[in-house]
């Protein structure tokens, strides 16, 4: 159990560079990074599978006010398999819960539940993503784009490509797009967004 553990830089509770760690039936609540961008969990730069795994992230905080990028988990060019979480009411100012980046990025997320977040929920830059039986519930980006997701393309890397499966958005809200968002920064990055027996209901 990870709870309200500060860190004045990287990340509140955790960084990891290069490895392939494992985490089962973890908590990640309350944790803050005072100055610098991750509220909880920042994973860097592995080729081999790191593994989540009935985990809980929430509360956790990016800056002293929420003023920084990621509540909960930051990924950079990591491959991740990521099973029946919850992640609930992180608090940063560009993305709530989860960043993707990094053009190496291959993340699965199944059975995991993504609720109560005020700057959206999921941003994802590039790589290759894929949700499957997940919920997004509750979540908000009143200020700009996406409530549960925002996809979007990026200059500097490969456009993303994103997959939603049997998956529900239920009461998200955004000025634009109240469940998902795709946007391109060029031609480059266009990004491929697919979805497939999804229910979207309330936003």
């Amino acid at each position: 159990e990870f709870s309200s553990n500060t860190a004045s830089w990287t990340s509140g509770a955790l960084t990891s560079q290069g490895g392939a760690p494992s985490f089962s039936n973890c908590s990640f609540t309350g944790c803050m990074s005072e100055r610098a961008n991750v509220g909880a969990v920042r994973l860097l730069s592995g080729s081999d599978t790191i593994t989540i795994s009935n985990c809980l992230f929430s509360g956790n905080q990016a800056g002293s006010t929420g003023e920084r990028d990621v509540g909960a988990l930051y990924l950079y060019d990591v491959v991740l398999d990521m099973s029946g979480g919850t992640v609930d009411a992180n608090i940063a100012d560009a993305t709530s819960a989860v960043l993707v980046t990094g053009e190496s990025s291959i993340v699965s997320v199944t059975e995991c539940q993504f609720d109560n977040h005020e700057n959206g929920a999921i941003r994802v830059q590039t790589g290759e993503v894929s949700f499957s039986s997940c919920g997004f519930t509750g979540n908000s980006n009143d200020g700009t784009m996406g409530g549960a997701g925002y996809i979007n393309g990026h200059l500097l890397y490969t456009a993303p490509v994103v997959g939603f499966s049997s998956s529900t958005f239920s009461g998200n809200s955004a000025r634009w797009g109240g469940a998902i968002y795709g946007s391109t920064a060029s031609a480059r990055t266009s990004a491929t967004i697919d979805l497939d027996n999804c229910t979207i209901e309330g936003g």
